[in-house]
């Protein structure tokens, strides 16, 4: 039942985020990225695998116009990033995850503030 929380919701996102439907893609993944956090040893932290997620979050809160849930994605990602590279990435890591305009966009307007 807990491994099937946190699978229902993933196997969602793609299919809400193709047909447009943000804000539930949003909510399937922060709903996923929750359930393992809940089910991994120490929440994942220090786990490549949540870098991925935590972008992909911001990115989909981003999508559904929720800036400020995007920014807490944002500062998740940069702390397991932190852990699993051993200190604070540099700007251009970041860049990287996601090749999209929407997530340079957000990026370049809330780096100040986080990168």
């Amino acid at each position: 039942a807990h491994r099937a929380a946190a699978e229902v919701p993933r196997r969602r996102v793609l299919d809400l985020f193709s047909r447009g439907l943000h804000v539930e893609a949003a909510d399937a993944q922060a709903t996923f990225v929750a359930a393992a956090r809940r089910l991994l040893p120490g929440g994942g932290r220090g786990l490549a695998w949540m870098v991925e997620l935590d972008a992909r979050l911001a990115y989909l809160q981003e999508l559904a116009g929720r800036r400020e849930a995007a920014r807490g994605a944002l500062g998740q990602l940069l702390e397991d990033l932190s852990v699993v590279q051993g200190r604070r990435p540099p700007p251009g890591v970041v860049f990287d995850l996601i090749e999209d305009a929407v997530w340079v966009r957000l990026l370049m307007e809330e780096g100040q503030h986080i990168l």
